[in-house]
């Protein structure tokens, strides 16, 4: 059986499936593969048996997170973070058939034990996708959900805890991890950075890029360029797959 055929077993029931690229549009200004996170994700259980993840920046688990009914479905074992009570209540309860899975009500800082956190108020009358997003600067969520009018008196302060990378590794008996989700709003470059690469290179790291700033961006793709990893750009996000 081929790989593709292989890989398509795992992503039934999903809306994608690898397929092969037409001969006729087979040249660079005609390519039309799009290859998702589910791609990389079938592949590496696949190879490895002791697919651990970790997803930093959870929210609920399943607002904007395409990777939520994958992990379910496959039943994989990782850590999930997300600092706000709220938001963390239903990530235990989304996660609730899934006890191999740890649940962590904190935030990754690389040096505060608390700090506060600037989300929308959980009753607002807003976006769905506005109660996605929560950050540790006031100007930058401000500024991801400008189009909302009058965005700025729905926004509150939150106080929460917080513990660098190396603790929650360290806490949670972490030594490999395949697969690294950030999602921070922002934050991201900086937990990235927290990495060390002498002790574990994640196969996969995926981030969101669309809200760094474009020397952060750069800085960024340049660090994992020298840790071996390639890039597929999804957009809003990178995936960077170790080579």
């Amino acid at each position: 059986m081929s790989l593709r055929k292989i890989i398509n077993r795992f992503l039934q029931g999903t809306q994608y499936q690898v397929q092969k690229i037409n001969p006729a549009l087979n040249s660079p200004e005609k390519k039309c593969l799009k290859i998702t996170i589910e791609y990389f994700l079938a592949k590496a259980v696949l190879e490895n048996s002791n697919f651990y993840f970790v997803q930093i920046g959870a929210n609920d688990g399943k607002r904007a997170d395409d990777s939520y009914d994958f992990i379910i479905r496959h039943h994989l074992n990782g850590i999930v973070v997300e600092p706000l009570k709220d938001m963390f209540e239903r990530l235990c309860e989304n996660y609730a058939s899934e006890p191999q899975i740890t649940k962590i009500n904190k935030a990754i800082h690389s040096t505060a034990k608390s700090m506060p956190l600037y989300r929308i108020k959980n009753d607002a009358n807003v976006p769905d996708w506005c109660h996605g997003i929560a950050s540790f600067d006031k100007n930058h969520l401000m500024d991801g959900a400008k189009k909302v009018p009058d965005i700025e008196k729905y926004i509150v302060e939150e106080t929460v805890e917080c513990i660098s990378l190396n603790e929650l590794f360290s806490q949670t008996g972490v030594e490999q991890i395949t697969f690294l989700q950030i999602d921070t709003e922002g934050y991201d470059f900086e937990i990235i950075k927290m990495i060390d690469f002498n002790k574990m290179k994640p196969a996969i790291i995926r981030y969101e890029c669309s809200v760094l700033s474009e020397q952060d961006n750069q800085a960024c793709i340049d660090l994992l360029t020298q840790q071996g990893y390639r890039f597929f750009d999804e957009g809003n996000d990178i995936i960077a797959v170790l080579n």
